[in-house]
């Protein structure tokens, strides 16, 4: 395929030689994307899903595209984009996702991997971070959702909006955009895998914003995806829970107003790369660093070492069938590598934790906070027991956006599993999944993330320390910073 070089005044691209290319074929590559993609972009191979979906662009002022994880949207949006731009000339086309980080790592990294492999000449366009430009105002850029006005400035004939993971742009963000699009080549797409059933990516498939062309692709119909990914998701959530709904089904969860996190604040805290998790902590204005451990009790169960400094989670440890020394060794590890400036050990002192604790007071670990989860809360009007306040005050993160974890398959299930009901005289309490099986990784977080400076005297057992000494220490983790 020789090398097309496009001149940005025209409508009729030119051969790299000088030589024009045929109008039947230039034609056929405006009309239909999967000529395009074939020839242009040297896509041999697609799936009859991403078919769908470019017939779909190409007749359809607005699609919206949910399914489960890693059946190839990104890759299958990027090439309409570079489809729309370079068939439609002095056309815009802005992308935007709910953070910069996904607008330039996730899908324009893809669009330049698509660019460079193609067959289009790569003098066609000016190459940078988020942006293909052929002339002032015939350009691909990417921006971020955070600011509403910075996507209403786009004005031309042909104008492609591409929104990603369009669960968590919030509908301001969406109005604005849909609002937009006036010109009469203006065209709208919603990718996204679902979450919570709320927001404007969840109207569209209900019906309650009109003018739209739905698409649903489950991992199950995906040859991109493995039967066996498939079937260790299925046992490590459950077909009922609602990542492994959302993430493998691609549906929107049935979650109920009972559950303790909703999937979508879940995903909203989800840092994909985790070598950005150092820089977030260094910019927040919490310094506290906190070491959450929760102690395997009988069977199956693993002990769990989370390590956070402010919002940033910074390492999770996953272990079993250790000894209580061990554990304690392990511990010791992180006060000596990673809390060296101060740091707040909070173990679950229930059951083996009790050991755990003993231990690390032999060996002179520095504040060592064992937490009795089943005793009474400091708001014993309002939560049955610690471990529910305490899971409460996580929650209250993820709602308020002060958290970052990892792309942690398990952990994401384990929160996601977790509800909550009333006791008899109207507290709240945590409901657990049943089975043998602890959320360890979510309990590990919840330790960690546990407010230590408040006092109280569920933070040391019976026979350690008094109530007012655990004042004094609050105070002093205050003031340090810990």
């Amino acid at each position: 395929m020789k090398k097309v070089l496009a001149d940005a005044t025209v409508s009729k691209p030119r051969l790299g030689n000088g030589a024009e290319v045929s109008s039947a074929f230039w034609t056929l590559c405006i009309a239909d994307p999967i000529f395009f993609v074939r020839t242009m972009l040297g896509v041999e191979k697609l799936e009859g899903y991403q078919e769908e979906f470019l017939n779909n662009v190409a007749k359809f002022d607005r699609v919206a595209f949910r399914s489960g994880h890693g059946v190839g949207k990104t890759f299958i949006v990027a090439c309409v984009i570079l489809w729309f731009l370079f068939t439609r000339p002095c056309s815009k086309v802005i992308s935007t996702a709910p953070t910069w980080r996904q607008v330039r790592k996730i899908l324009w990294a893809e669009i330049k991997t698509r660019y460079n492999a193609s067959n289009l000449s790569k003098a066609l366009a000016q190459v940078l971070d988020t942006e293909l430009r052929l002339a002032s105002d015939w350009f691909a850029v990417g921006e971020s959702s955070d600011d509403p006005h910075k996507l209403e400035g786009f004005h031309a004939d042909d104008v492609l909006f591409v929104v990603d993971e369009a669960k968590a742009v919030p509908n301001k963000t969406l109005d604005a955009i849909e609002g937009s699009q006036t010109g009469k080549g203006a065209k709208l797409i919603y990718i996204s895998t679902p979450a919570s059933r709320t927001g404007g990516f969840y109207e569209v498939f209900m019906g309650k914003r009109k003018g739209w062309k739905c698409m649903h692709v489950s991992c199950l119909d995906s040859a991109r995806v493995s039967p066996e990914w498939i079937e260790a998701r299925r046992l490590q959530w459950g077909e009922n829970n609602p990542v492994y709904q959302a993430r493998v089904l691609g549906n929107f969860p049935d979650e109920g107003e009972d559950s303790l996190i909703p999937l979508s604040w879940v995903e909203a805290a989800i840092v994909d790369d985790e070598n950005d998790m150092p820089k977030l902590a260094a910019k927040s204005d919490d310094k506290t660093i906190q070491l959450g451990c929760d102690v395997a009790r009988f069977g199956s169960n693993f002990t769990v070492l989370t390590l956070r400094q402010g919002q940033a989670i910074l390492s999770i440890e996953k272990y079993g069938k250790e000894s209580v020394m061990f554990t304690a060794g392990r511990v010791m590890t992180y006060v000596r590598e990673s809390m060296d400036n101060g740091g707040v050990v909070v173990v679950d002192d229930t059951g083996l934790g009790g050991g755990v604790t003993d231990r690390l007071r032999e060996l002179n670990c520095p504040w060592v906070v064992p937490a009795i989860m089943g005793a009474s809360a400091l708001d014993r009007e309002t939560f049955a027991n610690v471990e529910m306040e305490a899971y409460w005050q996580l929650r209250k993160r993820f709602e308020g956006k002060a958290i970052s974890i990892p792309d942690d398959y398990e952990l994401i299930g384990q929160l996601a599993s977790i509800k909550y009901t009333y006791t008899s005289d109207g507290r709240l309490k945590l409901v657990k999944p049943s089975g043998p099986d602890s959320p360890d990784k979510a309990d590990s977080l919840c330790l960690a993330f546990m407010d230590v400076a408040g006092g109280g005297d569920w933070m040391m057992r019976e026979l350690a320390q008094s109530r007012e000494t655990i004042h004094l220490m609050g105070e002093c983790v205050s003031v340090k910073g810990w």
